[in-house]
């Protein structure tokens, strides 16, 4: 079956795009109708979006290429003048991506402005996380420009490592777009988020019995809350644990025989011995195997439901990718052609008010300057007969 949109220059409307893209109802994109609109500009900004990704992908690379290379570096390796080379050549390449970056997000927050959205940016947290990722990655790869021997330091190399660590999850929100890996990997990115308030459950109890185990200063010696955090994430979600090592207390001691040579011998009871026994019974228990399966049930339940409305995502993701391109693409037109995006701005407001007014005003057929622009104003779709319209 075919139908046909009556609101001309809809696929064109902001107005439109922005009510679908903030839209907290699911099933909208289960309509034809959206799921037409959606596919149609996001064919229109595909390609920018696939550009980005493949400048993720250059950025990663180029980041990567210098975490290897302080690797050989420090190692003293023999070929230090050729690990050098890479190491320039993957520095310069990371200087220009992360300099088209900061451009192209430039251009993003012009776009937003020119068209009156900047709250939607101010109130965007994948912005900040953007602006976040490149103060992070410029102020790592100019450091490292000032001074050659500053790349083998500590502290420059943490910073790269959380870059990189940012670089991965930006190249990874990237390729959720597109339609074959977004159906796979958008269900376990849902999954994850419902994770949540089971997390801050999980924390309480860890944070309870971390307590109650530093309350007890078995080991005096080295008496630290991170440490007995640790000991105590050990036992309750990972499993790995010694008796001998909570309560305090050595596994052998040595006494002396008959003949005066020494022996092996079960050591004495800690003070806490017998409370450790309990805590350990009580934790594992309540943590490690009621909560775990809990946390893999409640997963699995996420997952599912993910799964069933991943499609409906995936038309989300792509609607809100698609006013970002929009917003760039804008941005390019405002700074350097200002008067052509003024017109097309004013054009595009005004082409479905005035095809109305003059319809209403003179209750006459469209005027043919008019019909002329209207060859690509309507929206066609075609369904098969068997989906409900």
């Amino acid at each position: 079956r075919l139908f046909m949109c009556h609101l001309p220059y809809v696929h064109e409307d902001l107005e439109v795009q922005l009510a679908i893209a903030d839209c907290a109802e699911r099933r909208i994109f289960t309509h034809w109708g959206c799921r037409a609109l959606v596919s149609l500009r996001w064919e229109a900004e595909k390609l920018g979006a696939r550009m980005r990704m493949a400048i993720a992908f250059v950025d990663i690379f180029s980041l990567f290429s210098l975490t290897f290379c302080n690797v050989h570096i420090t190692e003293n390796s023999d070929d230090q003048r050729g690990w050098w080379r890479v190491w320039v050549a993957a520095h310069t390449t990371a200087c220009i991506v992360w300099g088209v970056g900061v451009f192209l997000h430039g251009l993003l927050i012009v776009g937003y402005i020119s068209n009156g959205l900047i709250m939607r940016y101010l109130c965007g947290w994948r912005h900040w996380l953007e602006v976040l990722n490149l103060t992070l990655a410029g102020c790592t790869v100019f450091v490292a420009s000032n001074s050659i021997e500053i790349s083998t330091s500590g502290l420059f190399r943490l910073a790269l490592g959380i870059v990189c660590l940012f670089k991965w999850m930006k190249f990874l929100d990237q390729l959720r777009l597109i339609k074959a890996i977004g159906l796979r990997v958008l269900p376990i990115k849902t999954a994850m988020r419902s994770v949540g308030p089971f997390s801050g459950v999980l924390l309480i109890y860890l944070l309870g019995a971390t307590n109650l185990y530093f309350a007890l200063a078995i080991d005096t010696q080295d008496y630290h809350f991170m440490r007995c955090l640790m000991k105590v994430y050990h036992l309750a979600v990972i499993g790995e644990f010694e008796i001998s090592e909570l309560s305090g207390a050595s596994d052998l001691r040595f006494v002396a025989a008959a003949d005066g040579s020494l022996q092996e011998a079960e050591a004495d009871p800690a003070e806490y011995h017998w409370v450790m026994q309990w805590f350990t019974v009580v934790t594992s228990f309540v943590i490690s195997v009621v909560l775990m399966n809990l946390f893999i049930a409640m997963l699995c339940h996420s997952y599912t439901l993910a799964t069933q409305r991943v499609r409906e995502d995936l038309l989300r993701d792509r609607a809100a990718a698609v006013l970002e391109q929009f917003a760039m693409r804008e941005g390019v037109m405002t700074a350097f052609c200002p008067r052509r995006a003024k017109s097309i701005r004013r054009r595009r407001h005004s082409n479905m008010q005035q095809v109305y007014s003059v319809r209403s005003a003179r209750r006459q057929p469209t005027p043919p300057e008019v019909l002329a622009e209207m060859n690509d104003a309507h929206v066609w779709v075609a369904i098969a007969n068997t989906e409900e319209g």
